[in-house]
């Protein structure tokens, strides 16, 4: 009887020790399941924050082309009333030779009655 009882102990020694183990292994794998999903949490944080980083730089890249846009379009602004200003003086000195020859045609032409007379 007591060999059956101690090997009857034995066998439950062994199903205890087979039963821890089993545990362990279950507890080990829970542990790397925890851990990789902490880590694919961890990636995906990151993911959403370069998403975010790359949205924000996609808007101040959109701003700054629009900036530069605008700026296109105030210097061809600019040019175009610039270039009609100096057309416009261009005429306005054609104008102003054209005045300065018929005065001196009409101071000559005042001269020569003068010394006529």
């Amino acid at each position: 009887r007591e060999t059956a009882l101690m090997l009857k102990e034995q066998k439950m020694e062994q199903q205890r020790i087979m039963q821890d183990h089993h545990e362990t292994q279950l507890s080990a794998t829970e542990n790397n399941q925890l851990a990789m999903q902490s880590q694919l949490q961890a990636q995906h944080a990151e993911y959403e924050l370069l998403k975010k980083e790359q949205a924000e730089e996609q808007k101040r890249l959109e701003t700054w082309k629009q900036q530069l846009e605008n700026q296109a379009l105030q210097s061809e602004e600019l040019k175009s009333r610039l270039e009609h200003e100096f057309k416009d003086l261009e005429q306005r000195e054609s104008n102003l030779k054209e005045f300065q020859k018929s005065l001196e045609t009409e101071s000559q032409a005042h001269a020569e009655d003068l010394e006529s007379h």
